[in-house]
Protein backbone atom coordinates (compact mmCIF):
# COMPACT_ATOMS: atom_id res chain seq x y z
CA UNK A 1 0.00 0.00 0.00
CA UNK A 2 2.96 2.51 1.14
CA UNK A 3 4.32 1.93 -2.55
CA UNK A 4 1.16 2.43 -4.50
CA UNK A 5 1.17 5.63 -2.50
CA UNK A 6 4.78 6.55 -3.41
CA UNK A 7 3.25 5.69 -7.08
CA UNK A 8 0.23 7.31 -7.34
CA UNK A 9 1.74 10.55 -6.23
CA UNK A 10 4.61 10.33 -8.81
CA UNK A 11 1.92 9.92 -11.54
CA UNK A 12 -0.37 12.91 -10.45
CA UNK A 13 2.72 15.30 -10.38
CA UNK A 14 4.17 13.47 -13.30
CA UNK A 15 0.89 13.27 -15.71
CA UNK A 16 -0.37 17.07 -14.48
CA UNK A 17 -3.62 15.84 -13.46
CA UNK A 18 -6.14 17.91 -11.12
CA UNK A 19 -5.42 15.63 -7.79
CA UNK A 20 -4.29 16.55 -4.39
CA UNK A 21 -1.39 14.95 -3.43
CA UNK A 22 -2.01 11.90 -1.24
CA UNK A 23 -1.26 11.19 2.35
CA UNK A 24 1.69 8.39 2.32
CA UNK A 25 0.64 6.62 5.26
CA UNK A 26 0.04 3.51 4.23
CA UNK A 27 -3.65 3.47 4.84
CA UNK A 28 -6.48 2.82 2.03
CA UNK A 29 -8.38 5.82 2.45
CA UNK A 30 -10.77 7.75 0.62
CA UNK A 31 -7.92 10.39 -0.63
CA UNK A 32 -6.41 6.95 -1.94
CA UNK A 33 -9.59 5.71 -3.44
CA UNK A 34 -10.24 8.89 -5.41
CA UNK A 35 -6.34 8.91 -6.87
CA UNK A 36 -6.99 5.28 -7.63
CA UNK A 37 -10.23 6.03 -9.86
CA UNK A 38 -8.57 9.04 -11.23
CA UNK A 39 -5.68 6.75 -12.76
CA UNK A 40 -7.86 4.20 -14.12
CA UNK A 41 -9.64 6.82 -15.62
CA UNK A 42 -6.60 8.13 -17.60
CA UNK A 43 -5.55 5.00 -18.49
CA UNK A 44 -8.50 3.81 -19.95
CA UNK A 45 -9.13 1.00 -17.52
CA UNK A 46 -12.31 0.84 -15.35
CA UNK A 47 -12.20 3.33 -12.69
CA UNK A 48 -13.05 0.90 -9.60
CA UNK A 49 -11.03 2.42 -7.54
CA UNK A 50 -9.20 -0.74 -6.82
CA UNK A 51 -5.95 -1.18 -6.52
CA UNK A 52 -5.72 -5.04 -8.19
CA UNK A 53 -2.04 -6.64 -8.77
CA UNK A 54 -2.66 -5.41 -12.57
CA UNK A 55 -2.91 -1.97 -11.80
CA UNK A 56 -0.46 -1.80 -9.48
CA UNK A 57 1.52 -2.95 -11.98
CA UNK A 58 0.16 -0.77 -14.79
CA UNK A 59 0.46 2.09 -12.22
CA UNK A 60 4.66 1.52 -11.98
CA UNK A 61 4.97 0.85 -15.59
CA UNK A 62 3.25 4.42 -16.09
CA UNK A 63 5.32 6.07 -13.77
CA UNK A 64 8.55 4.68 -15.26
CA UNK A 65 7.76 5.73 -19.03
CA UNK A 66 7.03 9.10 -17.62
CA UNK A 67 10.36 9.46 -15.55
CA UNK A 68 12.12 8.09 -19.15
CA UNK A 69 10.51 10.02 -21.82
CA UNK A 70 9.99 13.68 -20.40
CA UNK A 71 13.10 15.61 -20.53
CA UNK A 72 11.87 17.33 -17.57
CA UNK A 73 12.70 14.26 -15.28
CA UNK A 74 16.45 14.64 -15.36
CA UNK A 75 16.82 17.16 -12.27
CA UNK A 76 19.95 18.61 -10.72
CA UNK A 77 21.32 21.86 -8.45
CA UNK A 78 19.27 25.00 -9.63
CA UNK A 79 16.39 22.94 -11.59
CA UNK A 80 12.32 23.61 -10.56
CA UNK A 81 10.02 21.56 -11.46
CA UNK A 82 7.07 18.39 -9.94
CA UNK A 83 9.73 16.17 -11.15
CA UNK A 84 12.14 17.64 -8.14
CA UNK A 85 9.49 17.24 -5.94
CA UNK A 86 8.62 13.53 -6.16
CA UNK A 87 12.43 13.19 -5.81
CA UNK A 88 12.95 15.18 -2.58
CA UNK A 89 9.51 13.23 -1.16
CA UNK A 90 11.50 9.71 -2.02
CA UNK A 91 14.50 11.37 -0.34
CA UNK A 92 12.62 11.67 2.82
CA UNK A 93 11.25 8.45 2.58
CA UNK A 94 14.09 6.93 2.75
CA UNK A 95 15.37 9.27 5.84
CA UNK A 96 12.66 7.74 7.99
CA UNK A 97 13.19 4.27 6.86
CA UNK A 98 16.73 3.76 6.99
CA UNK A 99 19.02 7.16 8.04
CA UNK A 100 16.12 8.63 11.18
CA UNK A 101 17.95 12.17 10.45
CA UNK A 102 15.86 14.55 12.71
CA UNK A 103 15.45 16.66 9.37
CA UNK A 104 13.59 16.27 6.24
CA UNK A 105 13.77 17.83 2.90
CA UNK A 106 11.35 20.79 2.16
CA UNK A 107 9.15 19.22 -0.77
CA UNK A 108 8.75 22.74 -2.38
CA UNK A 109 9.89 21.66 -6.21
CA UNK A 110 13.03 23.75 -5.99
CA UNK A 111 16.68 21.68 -6.03
CA UNK A 112 18.60 23.19 -3.74
CA UNK A 113 21.57 22.34 -1.72
CA UNK A 114 19.78 20.22 1.02
CA UNK A 115 18.17 18.02 -1.92
CA UNK A 116 21.76 17.44 -3.13
CA UNK A 117 23.73 17.00 -0.76
CA UNK A 118 20.76 13.92 0.13
CA UNK A 119 21.00 12.78 -3.59
CA UNK A 120 25.19 12.54 -3.48
CA UNK A 121 24.69 10.18 -0.75
CA UNK A 122 22.31 8.23 -1.92
CA UNK A 123 23.85 8.32 -5.38
CA UNK A 124 27.26 6.98 -3.44
CA UNK A 125 24.89 4.23 -1.03
CA UNK A 126 23.23 2.64 -4.06
CA UNK A 127 26.00 1.96 -6.05
CA UNK A 128 24.92 5.03 -9.01
CA UNK A 129 26.91 7.53 -10.32
CA UNK A 130 27.63 10.18 -7.65
CA UNK A 131 27.00 13.30 -9.77
CA UNK A 132 24.26 14.73 -8.07
CA UNK A 133 21.66 14.54 -11.24
CA UNK A 134 18.61 12.57 -10.45
CA UNK A 135 18.21 10.23 -13.95
CA UNK A 136 15.45 7.51 -14.73
CA UNK A 137 18.18 4.96 -13.26
CA UNK A 138 18.44 7.06 -9.48
CA UNK A 139 14.56 7.08 -9.47
CA UNK A 140 14.12 3.42 -9.88
CA UNK A 141 17.29 2.22 -7.92
CA UNK A 142 16.05 4.57 -4.91
CA UNK A 143 12.11 3.40 -5.61
CA UNK A 144 13.56 -0.07 -5.64
CA UNK A 145 15.52 -0.06 -2.33
CA UNK A 146 12.81 1.62 -1.05
CA UNK A 147 10.67 -1.37 -1.24
CA UNK A 148 13.17 -3.98 -0.22
CA UNK A 149 13.49 -1.87 3.33
CA UNK A 150 10.10 -2.54 3.60
CA UNK A 151 9.36 -5.78 2.61
CA UNK A 152 12.64 -7.38 2.99
CA UNK A 153 13.37 -6.35 5.98
CA UNK A 154 9.98 -5.38 7.21
CA UNK A 155 10.05 -1.90 7.93
CA UNK A 156 6.95 0.37 8.44
CA UNK A 157 6.67 4.12 8.91
CA UNK A 158 3.94 4.25 11.89
CA UNK A 159 3.86 7.77 12.29
CA UNK A 160 5.92 11.38 11.32
CA UNK A 161 4.99 14.62 12.81
CA UNK A 162 6.11 17.50 14.67
CA UNK A 163 5.81 18.28 18.16
CA UNK A 164 7.21 21.84 19.27
CA UNK A 165 9.39 22.40 16.40
CA UNK A 166 10.85 18.88 16.56
CA UNK A 167 10.42 15.68 14.43
CA UNK A 168 9.08 12.41 15.47
CA UNK A 169 9.52 9.21 14.18
CA UNK A 170 7.69 5.76 15.16
CA UNK A 171 8.34 2.46 13.22
CA UNK A 172 7.84 -1.05 13.19
CA UNK A 173 10.54 -3.61 12.57
CA UNK A 174 12.06 -6.82 12.61
CA UNK A 175 15.24 -7.02 13.66
CA UNK A 176 17.52 -9.70 16.18
CA UNK A 177 14.39 -12.34 15.56
CA UNK A 178 12.23 -9.52 17.06
CA UNK A 179 9.49 -7.45 16.28
CA UNK A 180 10.41 -3.68 17.78
CA UNK A 181 8.81 -0.18 17.92
CA UNK A 182 11.06 2.72 17.74
CA UNK A 183 10.28 5.99 18.80
CA UNK A 184 12.89 8.95 18.07
CA UNK A 185 11.88 12.66 18.94
CA UNK A 186 15.24 14.66 17.64
CA UNK A 187 18.04 12.44 17.80
CA UNK A 188 17.02 11.15 20.89
CA UNK A 189 15.15 7.42 20.73
CA UNK A 190 13.62 4.95 22.29
CA UNK A 191 13.42 1.03 21.25
CA UNK A 192 10.80 -1.77 22.34
CA UNK A 193 10.56 -5.06 21.40
CA UNK A 194 8.33 -8.40 21.88
CA UNK A 195 9.89 -11.37 24.12
CA UNK A 196 8.04 -13.93 21.61
CA UNK A 197 8.80 -14.21 18.42
CA UNK A 198 6.64 -16.24 16.15
CA UNK A 199 4.16 -16.51 18.86
CA UNK A 200 1.47 -14.11 21.14
CA UNK A 201 2.54 -10.81 19.98
CA UNK A 202 0.15 -9.04 21.17
CA UNK A 203 1.63 -6.02 23.68
CA UNK A 204 1.40 -2.79 24.75
CA UNK A 205 3.83 -0.20 25.57
CA UNK A 206 3.86 3.53 26.83
CA UNK A 207 6.84 5.59 26.26
CA UNK A 208 8.07 9.13 26.84
CA UNK A 209 10.89 10.40 25.43
CA UNK A 210 11.82 14.77 25.82
CA UNK A 211 8.30 15.34 27.07
CA UNK A 212 6.39 13.14 24.43
CA UNK A 213 4.34 10.45 25.31
CA UNK A 214 2.97 7.51 22.93
CA UNK A 215 1.42 4.42 23.33
CA UNK A 216 2.43 1.37 21.30
CA UNK A 217 2.46 -2.23 19.99
CA UNK A 218 2.75 -4.94 17.86
CA UNK A 219 -0.27 -7.33 17.63
CA UNK A 220 -1.25 -10.97 15.97
CA UNK A 221 -2.31 -10.53 12.76
CA UNK A 222 -5.90 -10.76 13.63
CA UNK A 223 -6.17 -7.52 15.40
CA UNK A 224 -7.12 -4.71 13.18
CA UNK A 225 -8.27 -2.43 15.44
CA UNK A 226 -6.95 -1.05 19.13
CA UNK A 227 -9.52 1.00 21.52
CA UNK A 228 -7.47 3.33 23.74
CA UNK A 229 -9.58 4.52 26.33
CA UNK A 230 -8.21 7.12 29.33
CA UNK A 231 -10.67 7.97 32.00
CA UNK A 232 -11.93 11.80 31.48
CA UNK A 233 -11.06 12.02 27.77
CA UNK A 234 -12.79 9.04 25.99
CA UNK A 235 -11.47 6.64 24.01
CA UNK A 236 -9.43 6.67 20.48
CA UNK A 237 -9.88 3.91 17.81
CA UNK A 238 -6.84 2.88 16.07
CA UNK A 239 -5.76 1.17 13.06
CA UNK A 240 -3.42 -1.49 12.96
CA UNK A 241 -0.52 -1.94 10.19
CA UNK A 242 1.32 -4.61 8.75
CA UNK A 243 4.68 -4.82 9.89
CA UNK A 244 6.33 -4.79 6.46
CA UNK A 245 5.65 -7.71 4.49
CA UNK A 246 5.26 -10.08 7.72
CA UNK A 247 2.52 -11.12 9.45
CA UNK A 248 2.58 -8.83 12.34
CA UNK A 249 0.74 -5.83 12.84
CA UNK A 250 2.01 -2.34 14.72
CA UNK A 251 -0.05 0.49 16.26
CA UNK A 252 0.55 3.98 18.00
CA UNK A 253 -1.22 7.23 19.31
CA UNK A 254 0.84 10.39 20.79
CA UNK A 255 -1.29 10.67 24.20
CA UNK A 256 -1.38 13.09 27.15
CA UNK A 257 -1.25 10.81 29.23
CA UNK A 258 -1.09 6.97 29.60
CA UNK A 259 -4.27 4.91 29.17
CA UNK A 260 -6.62 3.32 31.38
CA UNK A 261 -7.66 0.48 28.96
CA UNK A 262 -6.61 -0.65 25.63
CA UNK A 263 -8.92 -2.89 23.97
CA UNK A 264 -7.74 -4.85 20.68
CA UNK A 265 -10.21 -6.02 18.16
CA UNK A 266 -11.13 -7.80 15.10
CA UNK A 267 -12.13 -6.37 11.82
CA UNK A 268 -15.92 -7.01 12.52
CA UNK A 269 -15.68 -5.50 15.93
CA UNK A 270 -15.43 -7.85 18.31
CA UNK A 271 -12.99 -7.67 21.09
CA UNK A 272 -9.80 -9.79 21.28
CA UNK A 273 -8.52 -9.08 24.54
CA UNK A 274 -7.80 -6.37 27.15
CA UNK A 275 -3.85 -5.49 26.92
CA UNK A 276 -1.58 -5.10 30.17
CA UNK A 277 1.60 -3.04 29.46
CA UNK A 278 4.99 -4.87 28.33
CA UNK A 279 7.25 -3.29 30.70
CA UNK A 280 10.21 -4.51 29.32
CA UNK A 281 12.20 -3.03 26.78
CA UNK A 282 14.19 -5.98 25.66
CA UNK A 283 14.56 -9.86 25.93
CA UNK A 284 16.83 -9.64 29.08
CA UNK A 285 16.01 -11.27 31.94
CA UNK A 286 17.84 -8.58 33.92
CA UNK A 287 18.19 -5.14 32.50
CA UNK A 288 21.52 -4.36 34.81
CA UNK A 289 24.02 -1.33 34.37
CA UNK A 290 23.18 0.78 31.47
CA UNK A 291 25.62 3.96 29.64
CA UNK A 292 23.48 7.05 28.58
CA UNK A 293 25.40 9.25 26.38
CA UNK A 294 24.42 13.12 25.84
CA UNK A 295 24.66 15.92 23.59
CA UNK A 296 22.91 18.77 22.30
CA UNK A 297 22.56 16.72 18.87
CA UNK A 298 22.00 13.14 19.93
CA UNK A 299 21.26 11.37 23.05
CA UNK A 300 20.87 7.33 23.76
CA UNK A 301 20.99 5.27 26.29
CA UNK A 302 22.57 1.86 25.89
CA UNK A 303 22.59 -1.86 28.02
CA UNK A 304 25.64 -2.72 29.08
CA UNK A 305 27.18 -5.75 27.85
CA UNK A 306 30.58 -6.01 29.11
CA UNK A 307 32.99 -3.32 31.14
CA UNK A 308 36.34 -3.92 32.04
CA UNK A 309 38.51 -0.87 34.35
CA UNK A 310 41.61 -2.66 35.38
CA UNK A 311 43.03 0.82 36.20
CA UNK A 312 41.69 4.28 37.15
CA UNK A 313 43.15 5.31 33.56
CA UNK A 314 42.06 2.35 31.41
CA UNK A 315 38.58 1.16 30.49
CA UNK A 316 37.00 -1.11 28.09
CA UNK A 317 32.79 -0.77 27.51
CA UNK A 318 30.27 -2.18 24.91
CA UNK A 319 26.67 -1.86 24.76
CA UNK A 320 24.03 -2.41 22.62
CA UNK A 321 20.19 -1.81 21.94
CA UNK A 322 18.30 -3.74 19.12
CA UNK A 323 19.83 -2.66 16.09
CA UNK A 324 22.39 -0.52 17.55
CA UNK A 325 25.64 -1.30 19.46
CA UNK A 326 28.65 0.66 21.15
CA UNK A 327 32.00 0.61 22.06
CA UNK A 328 34.40 2.91 24.38
CA UNK A 329 37.97 2.07 24.75
CA UNK A 330 40.18 4.50 26.68
CA UNK A 331 43.85 4.26 27.97
CA UNK A 332 45.84 6.64 29.51
CA UNK A 333 42.21 8.86 29.78
CA UNK A 334 42.04 9.28 26.70
CA UNK A 335 40.61 6.96 23.72
CA UNK A 336 36.97 6.64 21.24
CA UNK A 337 34.05 5.78 21.03
CA UNK A 338 31.89 4.22 17.89
CA UNK A 339 28.57 3.78 17.39
CA UNK A 340 26.69 1.78 15.19
CA UNK A 341 23.08 1.65 14.21
CA UNK A 342 20.42 1.77 10.76
CA UNK A 343 20.62 -1.43 8.54
CA UNK A 344 22.30 -3.80 6.80
CA UNK A 345 21.76 -2.11 3.50
CA UNK A 346 22.22 1.56 5.16
CA UNK A 347 24.79 1.50 7.99
CA UNK A 348 25.20 4.48 10.26
CA UNK A 349 28.59 4.92 11.89
CA UNK A 350 29.19 7.71 14.51
CA UNK A 351 32.49 8.12 15.52
CA UNK A 352 34.14 9.99 18.33
CA UNK A 353 37.08 10.72 20.82
CA UNK A 354 37.20 10.39 24.21
CA UNK A 355 39.54 13.35 25.93
CA UNK A 356 38.94 12.76 29.44
CA UNK A 357 37.53 10.02 31.79
CA UNK A 358 36.40 10.04 35.35
CA UNK A 359 36.46 6.71 37.93
CA UNK A 360 36.67 8.53 41.00
CA UNK A 361 33.24 7.52 42.26
CA UNK A 362 30.73 5.09 41.60
CA UNK A 363 30.04 6.99 38.10
CA UNK A 364 31.83 6.68 35.19
CA UNK A 365 32.22 10.03 33.81
CA UNK A 366 33.35 10.16 29.97
CA UNK A 367 33.45 13.48 27.90
CA UNK A 368 34.59 13.74 24.12
CA UNK A 369 34.21 15.34 20.60
CA UNK A 370 32.05 13.54 17.92
CA UNK A 371 34.13 13.22 15.20
CA UNK A 372 33.31 12.66 11.04
CA UNK A 373 30.51 14.51 8.57
CA UNK A 374 27.67 13.81 10.95
CA UNK A 375 28.21 15.46 14.45
CA UNK A 376 31.32 16.81 14.18
CA UNK A 377 33.10 18.67 16.63
CA UNK A 378 29.81 17.97 19.04
CA UNK A 379 30.84 17.60 22.40
CA UNK A 380 29.16 14.76 24.36
CA UNK A 381 29.26 12.97 27.98
CA UNK A 382 28.58 9.77 28.73
CA UNK A 383 28.14 8.08 32.70
CA UNK A 384 27.86 4.56 33.42
CA UNK A 385 27.77 2.45 36.73
CA UNK A 386 29.44 -0.49 34.51
CA UNK A 387 29.25 -2.95 37.75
Amino acid sequence: MEDTQDLLNDFIGYADTADDRIVENGIFGSDTESAMRSFEATVGVEPDGIATLDDRELLEQTVTDLEVSSADSVVALGDESVFVGTWQSRLNIWNDLVLELPTSIRVNDRFGQDTEVATLAVEELLGLQVDGIVEPEDRAALRNAIRDVRSQQDVTILRRTEVDGRPVLVKALFVNNQYCLRFSVGYAADERCTNTPGGDLNTAFYVTINDVSFIAGTANPNVAFVQVATQGSGSIPLATRQIGDSLARAWVELVDDKPDTIELREVDGSSVLELRFSLKPTDRDSLGPTLSIISSQYAQSFFVDSCERPSEDVLSLEGSLAGASIIVTVTDGVGSARISSGTVSAPVEIGGTVTALDMSTESIVITGEFEGALFDGVAFTATTTCS
